[in-house]
């Protein structure tokens, strides 16, 4: 009887969890298709004269709205256009953004593979590949293995720029496995990072609170921040470069 018990109390902590991520995956989301735009913007007016800028924000311009319009295979070429021939950044955000159209389209596997053709390219801004990077991961974020996910968001750890959204995703995946050890740290990194955007400390509180009714934690489960129980944090962290 009393395993009939933990089975329904986890369950109910597990259909905790999947709603709070439904709720608010898309803010996540949300907040890094802006950062996107934000860097996209700057290295977009660097190096490239008056009418090549002008030329090339039209097109890209014109595979947003069409992109806007549901018409997303006609954006999905578009994209890919400027991809291989536009001036500037705009071959890199182009990259993203058709990786982002295919999964709009429902295409999940070429958007992944798209995201996935991204994030090593060098030749590539490195913000660009890291923003693919962590698409990717927000991709497979429920289906994945938490060694899979952390090998995927381990370069956006530390001090990274997009750190938070790398530590939410790993304490999501570490709770929905079971590993409470790896949730409750990456959780709690978000809690003490002076950093960390207030909504997103919010969801962190939350995941404590599903650790803490989990019970007691033996001191040899803890593990650091970004890793799963039992293994080491990576040292520092990488820009992508």
């Amino acid at each position: 009887m009393a395993d009939a018990f933990q089975e329904v109390d986890e369950a109910l902590a597990q259909d905790r969890l999947r709603a709070s991520w439904h709720r608010y995956g898309p803010f996540v989301i949300g907040g890094a298709a802006l950062f996107v735009f934000v860097c996209g913007a700057v290295l977009l007016w660097r190096d490239i004269d008056a009418k090549q800028r002008a030329e090339a924000s039209d097109r890209y311009i014109a595979a947003a709205e069409t992109a806007e319009e549901g018409q997303l295979e006609a954006a999905i070429g578009a994209f890919g256009e400027i991809a291989s021939s536009g001036p500037g950044g705009y071959p890199a955000l182009a990259a993203l953004q058709r990786a982002v159209a295919l999964r709009e389209a429902g295409n999940a596997e070429g958007a992944l593979a798209a995201f996935d053709t991204v994030s090593p390219d060098r030749s590539l801004p490195a913000i660009y590949r890291d923003l693919a990077r962590l698409s990717a991961a927000m991709m497979v974020a429920d289906t994945s293995s938490m060694d899979d996910l952390t090998g995927r968001l381990t370069p956006l750890l530390g001090d990274h720029p997009l750190r938070h959204f790398a530590y939410e995703l790993l304490a999501f995946a570490a709770y929905r496995e079971g590993d409470y050890a790896a949730a409750r740290d990456n959780a709690q990194f978000l809690v003490e990072d002076a950093e960390t955007p207030q909504d997103m400390r919010g969801r962190a509180g939350k995941i404590l609170a599903l650790v803490a009714e989990e019970g007691p934690l033996e001191p040899e489960a803890a593990s650091e921040p970004g890793a799963t129980s039992g293994e080491p944090a990576a040292e520092g962290a990488s820009t992508g470069e």
